[in-house]
């Protein structure tokens, strides 16, 4: 077969990775150094986390990540915390 296109495998990667998230997981993933470092990677886990909210906020790794930011801000984290609750204020 003809090789893939780069944009194509992108794509690809990003829908395995999105069909491997977690309720669980998703904190993690969300502030996690490859998550902060690219943005349509993110992109993903935001949705994610926004879109089960209601399980995500109730688990022990949103509670941990969160105060992970609040006791040690950095700029990435603290802006992405700052957005879930935007998005959840608008849904």
């Amino acid at each position: 077969p003809p090789p893939a296109a780069p944009q194509l495998l992108h794509q690809m990667a990003l829908d395995s990775f999105a069909s491997s998230l977690t309720v669980s997981g998703a904190a993690d993933e969300l502030f996690s150094p490859v998550s902060l470092a690219y943005d349509k990677l993110r992109k993903v886990v935001f949705d994610f986390v926004v879109g089960n909210w209601k399980q995500v906020r109730t688990t022990e790794t949103w509670n941990a990540a969160r105060a992970i930011v609040i006791s040690a801000p950095s700029g990435g984290a603290t802006q992405i915390v700052f957005d879930v609750f935007a998005a959840i204020e608008n849904t």
